[in-house]
């Protein structure tokens, strides 16, 4: 492992096809604590390019995806992927469709000289060379990232909010994140338990922190990553090493990480948006599409997702302004590739799927909503309505399309619709 550099050129993996289609590999399902068998990595077409829009910013040598929506202009880089997409690549997220939220220019480091110095209230501070870090026994874990700022643009119409960046539903994806425990780190330094109250993690320009309790539990699956779906690290997400903390906000998951500090304080505290609440939402039909049914019956499908390790317990929908609400089906592959959900964790996401029956009654120009909403394992359910704030963090209310009604073929009884995240009325 050496430079960024040499993983732009890590151009295939595992012998593949002559020309680079993209990244599909396996790796033994003992990485992640498994018996048996392989886990299939998802599909990458890694990008080589540098896109234009970023040639005058401070990232020029850092390429990326064209197809992410940018949401802060050029610079920052702050990113989401069209969200059918991303829910149609299924439950591990190729690395080109993983959202960014970065607050200023990416760091230009180097695996070799880049260090991690442990210190605080420990007996014995460390400094980490990335070759001693990944020296330390590793694990490999499938965790959902999440923006706090996810679906922030649905608050927008209720009131301005002063946070830039009108994300949608895709600030969200799940990888699986290669690493060091850190609960391993903070043994290994002998840390002072009489005084030690906090670890603080410190990253190039920001920093986050947990309680003494979680840092020091290996249930909690808190690393220091330096791969990202068996690769290393791309430069926005933390290359070459970041923090993951499953169950928290992504923002809490330092990026470029460089220092830990154990200390007998909380120097940043958790907000009431650090752990996210129980959210879902339907990617298909997408916003803009058109979509045709013969039967007037539509595939819904979409993701669902709660913080703090609580399971997604279920997932309904509801047409229209009826309380009849349909129970979706939902997989949880987490658990066929986790050890996590065996130790009372669910720190993935969830997809599911549902038939919606639409009215009989609809004419050109009518308006059908679909609304979906999940319940986790304790009972708390999405809430119906918005709750404005002003960041515009935190949103998990019902989840709505609209579908337009296009035309009606009586003859053939085709119905054709075009979807709406907004409102059009």
């Amino acid at each position: 492992m050496q430079s960024y550099s040499w993983w732009v050129e890590r151009r295939k993996l595992g012998g593949g096809e002559e020309e680079n289609q993209g990244f599909q590999h396996r790796i033994p399902r003992s990485l992640i604590g498994m018996e048996d068998e392989e886990l299939i990595l998802p599909l990458d077409d890694i990008e080589k390019d540098i896109d234009p829009r970023d040639i005058e910013t401070p990232d020029h040598w850092i390429p990326r995806n064209p197809d992410l929506i940018r949401l802060t202009g050029n610079h920052p880089f702050n990113s989401e992927p069209p969200l059918k997409a991303l829910v149609a690549n299924g439950f591990l997220t190729p690395l080109s469709l993983h959202f960014v939220r970065n607050r200023g220019p990416c760091p230009r480091l180097q695996w070799e000289t880049h260090r991690v110095q442990v210190s605080g209230l420990v007996r014995r501070s460390l400094t980490l060379s990335m070759a001693q870090l990944a020296a330390i026994s590793s694990i490999s874990v499938p965790v959902t990232l999440m923006s706090s700022a996810n679906r922030r643009r649905e608050l927008g119409p209720l009131q301005p909010v002063t946070e830039t960046g009108k994300w949608s539903a895709a600030g969200i994806a799940t990888s699986l994140w290669t690493g060091a425990r850190v609960s391993e780190i903070l043994e290994a330094c002998d840390v002072d338990l009489d005084r030690a109250r906090y670890v603080r993690f410190r990253g190039v320009g920001y920093s986050s922190s947990v309680s003494i309790d979680l840092a020091r539990d290996p249930l909690t699956d808190i690393l220091i990553a330096y791969k990202q779906n068996d690769l290393p690290l791309l430069p926005d997400h933390g290359f070459p090493a970041r923090v993951i903390i499953p169950g928290r906000s992504s923002e809490r998951m330092v990026k470029w990480v460089t220092n830990i500090d154990v200390l007998d304080h909380d120097p940043t505290p958790e907000s009431d948006f650090c752990v996210p609440q129980i959210n879902a939402a339907i990617s298909s039909p997408g916003p803009g599409e058109d979509v045709t049914t013969v039967d007037r019956s539509l595939l819904i499908q979409g993701y669902a997702f709660c913080g703090g390790g609580r399971k997604v317990a279920s997932v309904s929908i509801a047409v229209g302004s009826s309380d009849a609400w349909k129970q979706a089906d939902i997989e949880y592959p987490e658990e066929n590739i986790s050890l996590a959900p065996r130790n009372g964790h669910h720190w993935c996401w969830a997809l599911w799927s549902c038939p919606a029956d639409l009215p009989t009654d609809l004419e050109p120009g009518s308006l059908v909503s679909i609304r979906c909403r999940a319940v986790d394992q304790e009972g708390c359910s999405q809430p119906e309505t918005m709750t404005w704030n002003a960041q515009g963090l935190g949103n998990n209310s019902h989840y709505r399309i609209y579908l337009t009604v296009v035309n009606i073929s009586s003859d053939a009884g085709i119905l054709e619709l075009q979807c709406s995240h907004d409102s059009p009325q």
